[in-house]
């Protein structure tokens, strides 16, 4: 034992030091990722300066102006990239709810005008503190139907109001800025930002309303379902008063005061009422306006959810009822999986790169919004080689019908089949893998199936298929079933072959087996496969037997894996 003035001995000093190697790489592991962590909430920053102020830049415009110079084929070109670069996933919910738009007033489909546009459509770098960012600016037109709810939309899709005066036409412009950045996948990181500029001048107002004018020709109205609407009336003098002949439905009513009509509709049909509109100054207009009560639309999933890494899919998302035109929105969709919508007949597409299990949730929307959703999962599975399973050991009798199947597994799942060795008169269905048709030659037979997937991998296997039959040339030794033989290298075989050609009074009998193993050989005089193998290995063995009864000739077939060791 050492007394208290002694030191540190060498063992403590070392273990002294241990500690503070991983205290300090600790705390520099903590520095480099707080430094990190910095640096990029820097660079969203400047991100949000480089979008936030190219959104105030879009808004001094004009909205007549905010084409000019931007040609159909450049800014086709600018969403095309988008569209198929790192950052689609993002991109798609904002270019898919407008409509491309460029300059009218350039005609010629070919020009290559648009990178010099006062909102170009070139990607521009633009620095910010010491980043340098690229930004992108998209233009498109869309439409808000007002009475129906305040969302921007595509106007190529869906149904407009019947009435133009409750549709607000919008330029939708996104703003996307790019740069490259270690806290984001791929060091892919990005900031979009948007902004919506009427397309319309301003409107005007006539301080002398004409008489009214009933607008409404139509309403629809869901079975079991409340749904409010409300009688459209351009000009005239307010307040309305409304009133309607005796036809009208029972299950609706309609307000005389605001013109609020109200169903709640059992079954589905059409009904028509005459409607009349006056105004205070006692001017009238009235319309037959047709009630359809219409079953809700409905949505349900796809059939076959499961595909593999690098498969095409297309999935169709069946919807029916409502109100046409039915227009489908993805609702919930995980970025890398990357598939696209078809807005109008709801078939998904897309090749996915990762497996996983992913969710999506598909919205349908009818003429008037009325919409149902249906959340699923697709699965995709990782890439395997396939693999193949044959049916097992069967007999049928001569020319009676055969029923089999070989099942493919694995592979990406699009399967060809293809068999050889099987009797005369059975065939094999390449898509389905079944085999069919009636066996027109007795004997025993070892055909094999192969799968081949749609990156051409391939799997193989054999069964025994023996065809039985006394009324023709068939075999009677070796017995057909379990026919395969085993020998030793240097071991003598014998083995006697024979047919009931005697029995069926069959003249002209011939026996033939081409290909033996090493060592073996026919022997015609004693129709026997005799000789001492030389060589290891499995052979197949086919013996062919003809006869004829009066001018027809018979065949059978024998095929036996002959294994040596």
């Amino acid at each position: 034992m050492r007394s208290e003035d002694d030191g540190f001995t060498l063992v403590e000093l070392l273990v002294a030091l241990a500690v503070l190697s991983v205290a300090m790489a600790g705390l520099g592991s903590f520095f480099v990722n707080g430094n990190l962590a910095v640096s990029h909430q820097r660079d969203q920053r400047q991100a949000v300066q480089v979008a936030s102020t190219t959104i105030e830049q879009v808004r001094g415009l004009k909205g007549t102006s905010l084409l000019a110079g931007r040609g159909p084929l450049k800014a086709k070109e600018q969403w095309d990239r988008a569209l198929a670069g790192n950052y689609r996933g993002k991109m798609k919910k904002y270019l898919g709810s407008m409509q491309i738009a460029s300059d009218a007033e350039i005609t010629d489909p070919a020009s290559t005008l648009g990178d010099n546009a006062a909102l170009s459509t070139a990607t521009q770098t633009i620095s910010a503190g010491t980043m340098q960012f690229q930004r992108d600016i998209f233009v498109g037109r869309c439409e808000i139907y007002y009475l129906r709810n305040d969302d921007c939309v595509d106007p190529s899709f869906g149904t407009p109001p019947a009435n133009p005066a409750e549709i607000l036409k919008y330029f939708r412009v996104v703003v996307l800025v790019t740069w490259s950045g270690k806290n984001c996948s791929g060091d892919n990181c990005s900031y979009i930002a948007s902004t919506l500029v009427a397309s319309q001048a301003e409107p005007t107002f006539d301080s002398k309303a004409g008489p009214p004018d009933l607008i409404t020709t139509e309403m629809w109205f869901y079975v079991n379902s409340e749904t409010p609407n409300w009688l459209d009336v351009d000009h005239g003098q307010l307040p309305n008063v409304w009133s309607w002949a005796a036809t009208k439905p029972s299950w609706l009513t309609i307000d005389p005061k605001t013109g609020v009509v109200k169903g709640l509709p059992t079954v589905a049909g059409d009904t028509s009422t005459t409607v009349t509109v006056t105004d205070s100054l006692k001017r009238m207009d009235s319309g037959t306006i047709v009630w359809h009560a219409v079953t809700p639309p409905t949505i349900s999933a796809p059939t076959n959810l499961t595909s593999i890494v690098g498969n095409p899919v297309s999935l169709t998302v069946p919807a029916a009822n409502g109100v046409p035109n039915r227009v489908f929105t993805l609702v919930n969709i995980d970025d890398n999986l990357d598939l696209d919508l078809d807005r109008a007949t709801g078939v998904l597409t897309g090749t996915p790169t990762a497996t996983g299990v992913y969710p999506i949730t598909v919205k349908v929307e009818d003429a008037n919004l009325k919409s149902a959703e249906v959340t699923f999962n697709l699965t995709v599975l990782p890439y395997k080689p396939p693999t193949i399973t044959v049916p097992p050991a069967l007999q049928v009798n001569y020319n009676a019908a055969v029923s089999a199947t070989a099942t493919g597994a694995n592979g990406d799942l699009k399967y060809t089949y293809a068999a050889t060795g099987l009797p005369s008169g059975v065939t094999i269905n390449t898509s389905t893998g079944a085999l069919s048709g009636a066996p027109k030659v007795a004997g025993r037979y070892l055909p094999t199936i192969t799968v081949t997937d749609g990156r051409a991998a391939t799997a193989s296997g054999s069964f025994e298929l023996v065809v039985n039959s006394t009324a023709v040339l068939n075999f009677t030794s070796p017995a057909l079933v379990g026919a395969d033989r085993t020998g030793k290298v240097g071991t003598a075989v014998n083995l006697p072959v024979t047919t009931n050609s005697q029995l069926l009074t069959l003249t002209g009998l011939t026996l033939d087996a081409p290909s033996l193993p090493p060592g073996l050989k026919w022997n015609s005089g004693k129709d026997a496969i005799i000789g001492t193998p030389t060589t290891a290995g499995t052979y197949q063995v086919t013996v062919t037997a003809t006869a004829k009864l009066a001018t027809v000739t018979q065949t059978a077939v024998l095929t036996m894996n002959w294994t040596i060791s």
